[in-house]
């Protein structure tokens, strides 16, 4: 009787015929993602359009597209079907990773009841106190806010931004220069930032950003559009304020062919996928975007903020509509630069980095799913890419030689619907396998479909068995470019 369910089964994936629907704006990711499904997965149905009958077993569909693209409603419905239906590229509600105020909230109350958890669990077993989060240092301090008016900011400095003042008071009494970020909640690709090193800066930033505000009511009366004005009105509202990271890696100049810009500050790109309910896995493929200015430290009299920006998409292009691919490479390229202040990027420090960026990824994604309520809610049919940022910094002064060398690494922020276009030509075939990891690692064995092992994943330790893999990732596992940082089961979930 087994043999004959199991006969069966293999005789469905036989017949089972995979709809696919692809589609992004950018043909740089739909070729990409196109090339990568039609190479690795088996009997294949490219749609130009979501199918107008819900998928079934013998005709499952994959959705891989962006978010306002993808029926919500069938997604939700298909998470409870026993059989493998419908896989889709997003999550329905994850507003707790990439809304900036929601990630400050949410990872600040899972700190509180991580160092609660951890204090009883050493008070009841008589054992030294575990630990405290990457998250702890990772993520850089500050405070979320809601304004609409300029005028608002007194009522806030006794409030939400107490701290904020005080900290500005101790920094004049001390004739030190402090600075800090703010960033709209909601806007995206570097819009809306500012830097600040007093109250008085901070309240003209909200009266040019309220003055804006009115400017543009007045053209949308008027029926007047124009691009590049920055946020609009209705992302105003909502802000994070932080503590402007000093001292950033930089590196000395190099005499190798086509290295990366000297003195000038960068982030890292790491795309991280969230699978399932859930696991948390972050590609090989991490970028580091550097800014087209040299790095100078914040200037009151700044004409441009670019030292300090370093979103690709604000750069210079080499040509319209192109990018400047000089300010965008690999982390492992940077193996082998000096940095400013002492010390070398060695392979194993680029290593220990990497390792670093996937361990504080995963601990914010568990803080959002544990802490994330209605704003972050896993599906078992669903994963996600997010491009998220981080910064690395080093001590002040530096103590750093080529034998110590520790930079820091600061959780910036996650970026649904990343632009992959920013990464460039160059750096095309990289993004590439990243995707083909992604096939083989989520979306086949999701559906039950076997894909091969080529020689190069043969040689990095996969087996010739895993064509058959079932998707089971553990925290430590690095198959397909990918490595496996997180895994949890949600209380309640599905």
């Amino acid at each position: 009787m087994a043999n004959t369910i199991e006969d069966s089964l293999s005789v469905l994936k036989l017949k089972t015929t995979l709809q696919v629907f692809v589609s992004f704006p950018s043909p740089y990711t739909q070729t990409l993602l196109l090339q990568a499904l039609t190479s690795h997965l088996p009997s294949l149905s490219i749609l130009s359009s979501l199918p107008s009958n819900p998928p079934t077993p013998s005709s499952p569909l994959l959705m891989w597209c962006d978010y306002d693209e993808m029926d919500h409603e069938l997604i939700h419905e298909a998470a409870g079907s026993p059989q493998p239906v419908l896989l889709a590229s997003s999550y329905i509600y994850r507003k707790a990773l990439i809304r900036k105020n929601f990630l400050h909230l949410t990872t600040h109350e899972y700190l509180a009841k991580d160092s609660q958890r951890k204090t009883i669990r050493s008070q009841t077993s008589g054992h030294p106190l575990e630990p405290e989060s990457a998250l702890v240092k990772a993520m850089p301090k500050g405070s979320t806010f809601e304004l609409q008016f300029a005028d608002e900011l007194d009522e806030l400095f006794a409030d939400e931004l107490y701290l904020l003042g005080e900290e500005m008071e101790q920094a004049e009494k001390e004739g030190e220069k402090r600075w800090w970020i703010l960033k709209p909640a909601m806007s995206d690709r570097g819009m809306g930032i500012r830097l600040f090193s007093s109250r008085s800066e901070l309240e003209e930033i909200f009266e040019e950003m309220e003055e804006d505000s009115d400017e543009e009511e007045e053209e949308e009366e008027e029926g007047e559009e124009e691009e590049g004005r920055g946020v609009s009105s209705s992302q105003l509202r909502h802000f994070v304020v932080q503590e402007y990271l000093p001292s950033p890696l930089l590196l000395l100049p190099s005499t190798a062919p086509h290295p990366a810009p000297a003195n000038h500050k960068f982030h890292l790109r790491a795309y991280f996928l969230l699978s399932s309910s859930y696991t948390t896995l972050l590609a090989r493929t991490t970028l580091a975007l550097f800014s087209s200015l040299p790095y100078s430290p914040p200037s009151s009299h700044e004409e441009s903020l670019l030292p300090h920006l370093t979103n690709t998409c604000l750069q210079p292009p080499m040509s319209p509509g192109e990018v400047n691919e000089e300010n965008v490479h690999l982390l492992w390229e940077l193996e082998g630069r000096e940095v400013k202040g002492g010390g070398v990027l060695t392979k194993e420090v680029l290593e220990r980095v990497w390792k670093e960026v996937g361990e504080v990824g995963a601990e914010a994604i568990k803080a959002a799913v544990e802490c994330g309520s209605v704003h972050m809610q896993t599906l078992p049919n669903c994963f996600e890419i997010f491009g998220v940022d981080f910064l690395l910094t080093l001590p002040t002064p530096s103590s750093t030689t080529a034998s110590n060398l520790h930079p820091q690494v600061h959780l910036l922020e996650f970026n649904a619907s990343p632009d992959f276009h920013q990464s460039g030509t160059r750096l095309q075939a990289e993004i590439k396998t990243m995707f083909e990891g992604v096939v083989k690692g989520v979306v086949a064995p999701h559906f039950g479909f076997e894909t091969t092992v080529d020689e190069d994943e043969e040689e990095q330790g996969a087996k010739k068995s895993e064509s058959g893999w079932n998707g089971d990732w553990k925290v430590g596992d690095e198959r397909f470019g990918w490595g496996c940082f997180g895994k949890g089961e949600v209380r309640g979930g599905w």
